[in-house]
C-alpha cells in the first residue's frame, strides 16, 4: 500500500511539473501553466494571456516589436503613475532612433470610471483627445474624401454627416433627428473643379437628402465663378457674385439687385449734381408753348424718360430726383413768369381806368 501511495505521488508530481512550469531568478518569477494558456512574469497566477506585474512607474514595460533601423526604433507600452488625478497612466509608445515618434496615452479623470485618451506625433505633441463630451482637435482635422465627384449635373457626393436628436420620448427614442450635411455639388456637366460647389444644408429625419432639389436652409459656394449663394429647396434666397449682390435674384449683375419690395425707414442717395442750375442767369428756359409741343409729340416732359423706357431700364433714384426738381423749379420760373405778367397787365389796367374817370 505504501508503494503505491508513493508511486501516486510521484506521478503527480510528474504531471505537475507537465503542465505547470515557474522559474525564479533574483529579478522576479516567469510561470506558464498550459492548462490556461496563460504566461506571467512577476507573477505566479496570471489573470490574461501574457501578465506582467511590474508596477514600477516611469518604465517601458513591453516591447512588441523592433526595427533593425535605428538601434532603439519600436512599439512599447510604458506605464507612468495614477496620481494626481488626470494624469498619465499607460502609453503604447513609437520610438524611431530612440525618439519620441508617436504615442497613444491613457489618462485616469477625476474618478475611477472617467478618463480620456491623446494622441501625440512630432516627438510629443498632443494633436487630438478623446474625452466623455467627444473629440478634441488641437491643429487642423483633415478629412480625404476618396470617392470621385461624378461628371454629370446633379450628381454629389457626402463629404461630411452630423448627425444630433431633438428630442427623446417617453420610451428613451430619439423623437426627431437634426442632420448637418456637407456635400460637394455638380453645378454643370465636367469632370474638375470649375463646375463644382461646395453645399451645406439640412437634412430633417432621414428626408430632404439631396442638394440643390430639396435641402433645407442651405449655403453653397463657387469658388470658380467666385459665387456664394443661400435658400432653401430649389428656391434661391441670396446670391453674392463677384461682389454683387442678389436678393430674390440668381445673377446680380448690379451691387444690389433686388426681386421685390424694399421697405426701409430712411433712403440716403449720394448725387453728383443738383438742379440750382437752372435758377442760373444763363440758364435757358423753353418758351411753355415749346414745352406744349414736346409733349404732344412725345407724350412726356422734356428731359424725363418715356414709360417704356422706365419699364425696360428702370430708373435711377438718384438722377431721377434732380430730374424732378429740375422740373419743379422750371415750374417755380414760369409761374413767376406769369406772375409777373398778371402784375403788368393788373397795372395797364388800373391805368386805363384811372383815365377814364
Amino acid at each position: 500500500m505504501k508503494k503505491i501511495s508513493l508511486v501516486l505521488i510521484l506521478l503527480f508530481g510528474c504531471l505537475t511539473a507537465v503542465y505547470s512550469q515557474s522559474w525564479t531568478s533574483a529579478t522576479g518569477v516567469l510561470y506558464s501553466n498550459p492548462n490556461t494558456t496563460k504566461v506571467g512574469i512577476g507573477t505566479n497566477t496570471p489573470a490574461a494571456r501574457l501578465d506582467i506585474a511590474d508596477k514600477t512607474v516611469n518604465e517601458t514595460k513591453t516591447i512588441l516589436a523592433r526595427l533593425s533601423e535605428g538601434g532603439e526604433s519600436y512599439l512599447g507600452v510604458k506605464s507612468y503613475n495614477t496620481q494626481p488625478a488626470n494624469s498619465k497612466m499607460f502609453s503604447i509608445e513609437h520610438k524611431f532612433y530612440n525618439k519620441m515618434n508617436t504615442a497613444i496615452n491613457f489618462y485616469r479623470g477625476a474618478t475611477d470610471s472617467v478618463g480620456f485618451i491623446t494622441f501625440d506625433v512630432n516627438n510629443g505633441t498632443t494633436v487630438g483627445k478623446f474625452r466623455q463630451a467627444g473629440l478634441d482637435v488641437f491643429g487642423r482635422l483633415y478629412i480625404q474624401q476618396k470617392q470621385p465627384l461624378g461628371s454629370q449635373k446633379g450628381d454629389y457626393i457626402d463629404i461630411r454627416t452630423l448627425n444630433f436628436s431633438c428630442g427623446i420620448n417617453a420610451n428613451g427614442n430619439a423623437t426627431s433627428s437634426f442632420v448637418h450635411n456637407l456635400w460637394l455639388l455638380r453645378d454643370e456637366a465636367g469632370n474638375n473643379w470649375f463646375t463644382s460647389r461646395l453645399h451645406d444644408g439640412i437634412s430633417i429625419d432621414g428626408s430632404y437628402q439631396t442638394p440643390g432639389v430639396n435641402t433645407r436652409t442651405w449655403w453653397e459656394r463657387d469658388p470658380y465663378d467666385n459665387i456664394q449663394s443661400w435658400g432653401t429647396g430649389n428656391s434661391t434666397y441670396m446670391t453674392i457674385k463677384q461682389g454683387n449682390v442678389g436678393i430674390g435674384k440668381a445673377d446680380p449683375t448690379n451691387k444690389l439687385d433686388v426681386n421685390g419690395i424694399i421697405h426701409a425707414k430712411e433712403v440716403k442717395v449720394d448725387n453728383t449734381g443738383w438742379a440750382d442750375f437752372v435758377f442760373n442767369e444763363d440758364y435757358k428756359l423753353r418758351p411753355l408753348s415749346e414745352v406744349n409741343s414736346f409733349i404732344q409729340e412725345n407724350k412726356h416732359l422734356p428731359e424725363i424718360p418715356s414709360a417704356s423706357e422706365v419699364q425696360k431700364e428702370g430708373v435711377n433714384l438718384g438722377e431721377m430726383q434732380t430730374k424732378l426738381l429740375q422740373k419743379v423749379e422750371e415750374l417755380t420760373l414760369y409761374l413767376i413768369q406769369q406772375n409777373n405778367t398778371m402784375q403788368e397787365l393788373r397795372s395797364k389796367i388800373e391805368l386805363l381806368e384811372s383815365q377814364k374817370q
